[in-house]
């Protein structure tokens, strides 16, 4: 009778691991994984703790309740993650907390997945069932007291803590100082969710996160030795475009389909963007994949750390090969700012543009007190408008005299998109979706998010079009090098998958545009497109080579979008490669493989950069320039 007792009392903890269980391996089927767990040793020892701090209890009422509450935290959390990971396919990471507030926003508007929360809560309710089914059949039945039971729970439970707890740390240790650090990265490197589970991963990253190891570094002789081994003073349209002016535009969220998909009114839809594509050079196979800052660090400093967000962690550091700061230091006359319609502290640029060598930044508080930039923001909560910042601030961006450059940051198109938005619908953008006929109203509110997006590409068109036109007044367009490109595809409301009709993860869900307007570089390259791959961090190494500015090139993860060499993606943000025939964590966890895609050239690519991001990890580390000279190549 005891021992029946005993097994009565006792069961739902088996039930609740195997329930635990069921729940996290049905989670991944939705991350694009079958449903087994490629380590679950965290999560194992996950659940040994729970259960052996549970078994503490002696009241049974008590213990269904936490585990029912620990198998309903799971099912949130997962169901959670799984929305993340359905817009932009991530997998939880303790860093992400540093944009929270973002992230929060991805996930509105968004619809819980119920393929698997609907099968989950029916399981939790069958685990309760059970639970008050036994509670009830063990109604009058009285537990002795046996201390030592008690005693043997608690040490197990501690040790299972203490091993949750430090394991991972010790691991993460390891792995990180070891001299295979960035070898691993492309061998070996997995997919959090992958190997740990959902929930088993986001548990990982709060009991490792806060004592994440740095990779270790090579000290300065050695780095120094390799930043400057390699310097280019030539090239393929070297120097065509010396002494322009620059206007770098990072254009939030833009994708190609809306202009791609109506190619026959393109001209008449976005007469704009279909001036620069015409009278500029194409990247016709430009891709993106990590968030705003990360896009924004790579196109300003030609490269970006393993570890940490610049913009948080090393916001503060010197950068005096920094694009900005390099075409100050080329001409100490010219003026060079950045613009964001948008709050100046969001992303800390009030100081992280300061670091890498910009005059000012000017942010909505300042456009709109002291150049009557509309704050719709501050209005009617709604993303300001790309073709006011310009209207009020083209003379600060573009001066009639003297050289400048300018780096703007749109802010139109980024999302959440919503049915419909006030400022637009002033503007009446929507009026012309109506009157082309395209991208009409709907019932369905994923349609009308598309139909938002695209009204604001259409803002962005006009902002677009008050620069070209205000470049052309002043005589400043031809001795001008413009560059507008994507920071990342739009992700929010899987805005991507709809637009481009698209359901499974590959690359083309990140193949964004690119635009170079330079009417010396076109004429000097006698074509209007560029059709091998490219990426952000080619960026700088292009606008060097068109200004013929010398650069050392172990200092950019890049190449010139005139040369030979093609770059690869390892994303900051995402933890996988990308080019356009490859999307994976690493070799050895491939998520999709085009056609003709070529290993030996893709390892080669790849170990290039993964050599560059050691010593530039050395570099944001131990911020080498704070006290160093600036060395010209």
């Amino acid at each position: 009778m005891i021992l029946k007792v005993l097994i009565k009392r006792n069961l739902i903890f088996v039930f609740f691991a195997v329930a635990a269980a069921l729940l996290e391996m049905y989670a991944l089927l939705f991350t694009d994984h079958n449903g087994m767990i490629a380590a679950p040793w965290f999560l194992i020892g996950l659940l040994a703790t729970i259960i052996g701090f549970v078994a503490l209890i002696r009241s049974y009422a008590w213990r269904l309740a936490l585990l029912a509450f620990v198998l309903v935290a799971i099912l949130g959390v997962d169901s959670g993650l799984i929305m993340l990971y359905e817009i932009n396919g991530t997998a939880f990471d303790y860093s992400i907390l540093y944009q929270a507030s973002e992230g929060f926003g991805m996930l509105e508007g968004q619809l819980i997945n119920f393929a698997y929360f609907v099968p989950g809560a029916i399981l939790i309710a069958a685990f309760l069932w059970y639970g008050v089914f036994t509670a009830l059949s063990l109604r009058g039945v009285t537990v002795s007291k046996n201390k030592r039971n008690r005693i043997v729970c608690l040490i197990l439970s501690c040790v299972f803590l203490a091993g949750t707890v430090a394991v991972p740390n010790i691991v993460g240790y390891a792995n990180t100082v070891s001299k295979n650090y960035y070898t691993n990265l492309l061998h070996k490197n997995v997919d959090l969710n992958k190997n740990r589970g959902i929930f088993g991963n986001s548990i990982y990253q709060f009991v490792s996160g806060p004592f994440s190891t740095s990779p270790k570094v090579a000290g300065w002789e050695e780095s120094s030795e390799f930043y400057f081994r390699e310097s280019v003073t030539d090239g393929n349209l070297w120097g065509v475009s010396e002494g322009n002016n620059v206007v770098l535009i990072l254009a939030e969220s833009l994708e190609w389909f809306p202009i791609t998909n109506n190619a026959e009114i393109a001209s008449e839809l976005f007469p704009n963007f279909t001036r620069l594509m015409e009278g500029g050079i194409v990247c016709t196979n430009h891709y993106s994949r990590e968030k705003t800052d990360i896009s924004e660090g790579q196109s300003l400093l030609g490269h970006y750390p393993s570890r940490g967000y610049v913009c948080n962690d090393f916001n503060e550091n010197a950068y005096p090969y920094s694009l900005p700061s390099v075409f100050k230091r080329n001409d100490s006359t010219a003026a060079v700012n950045s613009f964001h319609n948008n709050a100046e502290t969001f992303y800390r640029r009030n100081s992280f543009h300061k670091s890498v060598g910009f005059d000012r930044l000017y942010g909505i508080e300042q456009m709109s007190e002291n150049y009557g930039v509309p704050n719709y923001q501050e209005s009617c909560d709604e993303r300001n408008l790309d073709s006011d910042m310009m209207m009020g601030m083209k003379n600060v961006m573009f001066p009639a005299s003297g050289k400048f450059f300018s780096y703007i940051i749109s802010y139109t198109t980024h999302g959440g998109y919503y049915d419909r938005r006030t400022s637009l619908d002033n503007k009446g953008y929507y009026d012309t979706l109506d009157r082309f006929g395209v991208y009409p109203e709907s019932d369905n509110k994923y349609e009308n998010y598309i139909r938002t997006y695209v009204a604001a590409m259409l803002d962005l068109d006009a902002a677009i079009g008050i620069m070209l036109d205000d470049l052309q007044e002043k005589g400043l367009l031809e001795s001008t090098t413009i560059v507008l490109y994507s920071d990342h595809n739009a992700y929010y409301d899987r805005i991507s998958y709809r637009g481009k009709g698209i359901t499974n993860m590959q690359s083309e869900i990140f193949h964004v545009p690119m635009i170079i307007y330079d009417t010396k570089a076109k004429a000097a390259l006698g074509s209007g497109s560029i059709e091998k791959f490219t990426t952000t961090v080619d960026i700088v190494p292009t606008l060097f080579t068109l200004l013929g500015i010398p650069y050392y090139s172990n200092l950019y993860f890049g190449n010139s979008v005139f040369a030979a060499e093609e770059s690869i993606i390892f994303s900051r943000a995402y933890n996988c490669f990308i080019t356009d025939k490859f999307l994976g964590f690493s070799l050895k966890s491939v998520v999709w493989r085009g056609q003709g895609f070529d290993r030996e050239d893709f390892a080669e690519r790849a170990t290039k950069h993964l050599k560059k991001l050691q010593y530039a990890d050395a570099l944001y580390l131990e911020n080498f320039f704070g006290d160093r000279p600036f060395t010209d190549a």
